[in-house]
């Protein structure tokens, strides 16, 4: 597997690329001393294999690179696989600001992760 960082538009997006698919994919924007986490997907067969857990390793790294050190975000518990995102979510870290329809979560990042072995690229990808 292999991880592509591309800036497309406003977002900023990390693919996980596997036998030339993306399998799964993280979309960010960064504001002043935050970072927006947009959306994660992982395809449903691809799930618990530690494509999530390594994509979001991946944009923590990035955004302390740029000295962001708050993640914010949202998702919707009212989806099918609403606990299975909070639970996600919670076991990397972030906690649980705002319950509702839309669930606010955060995280405060501390350190880098350690992405030894992981195949992580740029790619420059032209506005639509």
């Amino acid at each position: 597997m292999k991880y592509v960082i591309k800036h497309i538009d406003e977002y900023e997006q990390i693919e996980c690329i596997h036998n030339g698919k993306c399998i799964g994919y993280i979309n960010y924007k960064f504001a002043n001393r935050s970072v927006w986490l947009n959306k994660i997907k992982v395809d449903k067969e691809c799930r618990g294999h530690g494509v999530g857990k390594t994509l979001l390793k991946i944009f923590e790294n990035e955004a302390m690179t740029l000295r962001k050190v708050v993640v914010e975000g949202k998702f919707y518990p009212e989806d099918e696989d609403g606990m299975v995102v909070r639970r996600f979510y919670e076991s990397n870290g972030y906690k649980i600001e705002k319950e509702g329809y839309e669930t606010e979560l955060y995280k405060v990042l501390r350190e880098k992760h350690d992405l030894t072995g992981i195949d992580v690229s740029y790619e420059k990808v032209n506005k639509r």
